[in-house]
């Protein structure tokens, strides 16, 4: 104790104090007591908060009905959920452009091609998160392909001179036909896109039989 110059006697000491089990809170109420030897008696009463968990995002899309793992023959649109008792910044990336976004974000997909999607948050206490959980299929990296492939048949006669069935609408050739089918579309090539793709067509012969045949693209 240390004599002050009217006599009285002041000790100060720290007692430290830890805060466990409450979880996340901005309603922590810390009450201490202070007893003399003859019962005088003080009361000091702290609150504060405990912010001890990063921000917690979720991502779920309308529409999961995928193809060849991440391809979506329909738009799509997202729903970007940030939760914490502090948040403070919350952002997004939709196909590299990022703004904020509020407690409960809509993000729409509305045109042909690759997309991505990337969260950012962060709370009052410096907690921060770019990660997210999501049910959806596909959530931050997907192709949107509403378009049909178009198909092109070039014929090769050699010179053959056709006979017309005008009634059957079918034309007789006396020598080899060659038939070139052209295929266009965005994500056809299974080498640049991972995608199983081809072409299916049917050929009918002169006995009136015929048989269809796929060839891989």
């Amino acid at each position: 104790a240390n004599a002050q110059e009217d006599g009285t006697y002041t000790q100060k000491f720290t007692v430290p104090v830890e805060v466990n089990g409450i979880g996340e809170s901005n309603d922590v109420k810390l009450t201490i007591m202070a007893v003399d030897n003859v019962g005088n008696t003080t009361t000091y009463t702290r609150e504060f908060a405990v912010d001890n968990q990063a921000p917690r995002v979720a991502v779920n899309y309308d529409n999961n009905d995928v193809r060849n793992e991440k391809y979506f023959a329909a738009n799509r649109t997202a729903t970007i959920t940030y939760t914490d008792i502090n948040l403070d910044v919350a952002k997004y990336t939709g196909d590299g452009n990022t703004a904020d976004a509020t407690v409960e974000q809509v993000v729409k997909y509305t045109t042909d091609g690759h997309h991505t999607l990337g969260v950012y948050a962060k709370d009052l206490a410096g907690n921060e998160t770019d990660t997210f959980a999501s049910t959806s299929v596909a959530p931050d990296d997907f192709y949107i392909d509403t378009q049909k492939p178009v198909v092109t048949i070039l014929q090769d006669t050699e010179d053959a001179e056709p006979g017309v069935d005008a009634e059957n609408n079918v034309d007789y050739y006396d020598k080899v036909v060659t038939y070139t089918i052209a295929v266009d579309d965005e994500y056809i090539d299974a080498g640049n896109k991972g995608v199983a793709a081809w072409v299916k067509y049917e050929k009918t012969f002169a006995d009136g039989t015929s048989a269809e045949e796929t060839i891989d693209a």
